[in-house]
């Protein structure tokens, strides 16, 4: 049996929500030209977490992208105790319906953020030197190679075809995008 909610929600200007200057990813090319793709065709699928503050703790991506592939000006607020999950229901999704883009969507909810992971070492080392126990998401041995591979600069090779296509250096996966301005 559902039983009614209380539940604040009201709209603010994208603008208005900060991008957290501490954020530990930097995102990748690649990742970034993802997202802006999958949001082009199946439209803002996941939703990101705000503090009291308007300072954007997951999304901080996703709020770039969604003014330029969305157009949008707004975002949707929801206050919460953080007590109970939030899901988004998207009516022009079906996953038994293969052309709503629903299928697409969730495969890209996963892939998108993998692709889309860049640490940033040093901010992942100076929270950590200030006290954030991340034990329990991070073995030393990870944060180790997380600060190692800083030191690599990350650079995709550029295919000379008509359209600029990219090819990652590690295992040679290849694929076509358009540069991030």
């Amino acid at each position: 049996m559902t039983k009614p909610a209380s539940v604040q929600a009201y709209t603010v200007p994208l603008s208005e929500l900060k991008q957290d200057p501490q954020n530990a990813n930097l995102g990748t090319e690649r990742g970034m030209i993802m997202l802006e793709a999958s949001m082009e065709e199946v439209g803002f699928t996941e939703a990101g977490s705000v503090d009291r503050n308007g300072v954007i703790m997951s999304g901080n991506k996703r709020q770039i992208v969604a003014a330029r592939a969305l157009h949008a000006d707004e975002a949707l607020i929801i206050k919460h105790d953080g007590t109970r999950p939030i899901y988004l229901q998207n009516d022009a999704h079906d996953l038994n319906d293969p052309n709503t883009g629903a299928r697409k969507a969730a495969y890209d909810a996963n892939r998108v953020p993998e692709i889309n992971l860049r640490w940033n070492a040093d901010a992942l080392k100076e929270d950590i030197a200030t006290g954030l126990d991340l034990s329990g998401s991070f073995f030393p041995s990870e944060v180790d190679r997380i600060a190692a591979e800083r030191k690599r600069p990350v650079e995709f090779e550029a295919i000379d075809i008509e359209e600029t296509q990219y090819k990652c250096p590690k295992c040679g996966h290849g694929w076509n995008g358009r540069p991030v301005p």
